[in-house]
């Protein structure tokens, strides 16, 4: 079998970024508020019908107005749209989300400093890595019954975001702060949920889930009390599901990028920006691609090998960037994957039901044995 041209594949890539980098403008401003009037259009629709009767109709549009908000948070998070000549300010990192600006940019069941810290640095900067809070932690189950596995399963299917990751990143910014040394991720505990005695936990509630609940249902369902008992329930069943539909729409979106029997871990973080390369690719798998409403129900996660090779570019350069890095791929043999959303949550679901295991990779051994 033929040794990947290294030296090729950090060149090639190397170029591309700068490339896409200089290639960012006017069009990116334009490509993301295109996908924001989506999101407003879908969450306005959602709650003006929300309230006729328990509907799939209006679940689904609010779910989608969710992954708006989520797709437009997560990247302007990452600073994409920071050096965009013209960039309005609203767009940028330092003024996303902060402080009022959480009500009307992104309001989701986590503070932007907890995301910032967990996404940004411990996942993107240790993706596969020891330290990467992404990684498919199924312990828990390790030994119960099929059933309880499943079950186990479509709980964190539908509830991921307010049961699992908004505490874990509550605490991995709270050991942060503290100064922990760390050498492995934070292994969850229940009473990092509801352990109100903790100070990290109360702050996890009064900063960042009981705002949420105000706003996502009580607000709108006090709107609709004066239409009486029937509107009230529909409106807030409404909301209920279209929270579980998001949460679900997400997790099937996200988690099989990285957490399958076929991805493997790695030994350590990336030392070199080659090695970055290197792990960006093997260590993340590509969905189908192609076009803005397919990119937009797979919350541009579809692109999630192009993301972690430059995670601060707009969403408009990761579909120009794509054939671009499956022909460098290509050409240098090295392996790149692209399959099926859920075909990918498929194989996701055996390494969280412990019928298979992620196997470990040293990519610093690797690039040495290929010099």
């Amino acid at each position: 079998m033929a040794v990947p041209d290294y030296d090729a594949f950090e060149r090639e890539l190397t170029a591309l970024g700068q490339e896409l980098r200089a290639g960012s403008g006017r069009a990116d401003i334009l490509h993301l508020r295109r996908l924001e009037r989506w999101g407003r259009l879908f969450c306005l629709l959602g709650h003006a019908t929300a309230w006729l009767a328990p509907n799939p109709v209006s679940v689904g549009l609010l779910a989608q107005g969710m992954m708006a908000r989520f797709i437009i948070g997560h990247h302007v998070g990452h600073g994409g749209y920071d050096r965009v000549p013209g960039v309005p300010k609203r767009y940028t990192k330092r003024c996303f989300g902060r402080g009022w600006r959480r009500f009307v940019d992104w309001l989701d069941w986590w503070g932007q400093e907890d995301w910032r810290y967990t996404h940004n640095q411990l996942h993107h900067h240790h993706t596969q890595a020891p330290l990467d809070g992404d990684i498919m932690d199924a312990g828990f189950v390790t030994g119960q019954p099929r059933w309880v596995r499943y079950l186990a399963l479509a709980f964190y299917t539908l509830t991921w975001k307010f049961t699992n990751y908004a505490p874990r990143m509550r605490r991995e910014r709270a050991l942060k702060d503290q100064g922990a040394e760390r050498s492995e991720p934070y292994v969850m505990r229940l009473a990092d949920l509801i352990d109100l005695a903790d100070p990290v936990v109360r702050t996890l509630w009064l900063r960042d889930y009981l705002p949420y609940i105000a706003v996502r249902f009580a607000l709108p369902t006090l709107l609709v009390v004066p239409l009486g008992s029937w509107a009230i329930g529909s409106m807030l069943a409404n909301l209920v599901l279209a929270e579980l539909a998001h949460n679900a729409h997400t997790f099937v979106c996200i988690r099989p990028n990285h957490c399958a029997p076929d991805i493997p871990l790695f030994t350590a973080p990336f030392a070199s920006r080659r090695e970055f390369y290197l792990q960006s690719v093997l260590g993340t798998v590509n969905y189908r691609s192609g076009g803005d409403v397919n990119d937009f129900l797979h919350g541009w996660t579809n692109y999630q090998v192009e993301h972690h090779l430059w995670p601060t570019l707009p969403l408009l350069q990761y579909q120009r960037a794509h054939p671009r890095l499956v022909a460098i791929c290509a050409a240098t043999g090295v392996p790149y994957r692209e399959e099926g959303v859920l075909r990918r949550y498929g194989k996701m679901a055996k390494l969280f039901m412990g019928l298979q295991r992620q196997p470990e990779l040293d990519t610093r051994r690797l690039l040495e044995t290929a010099a």
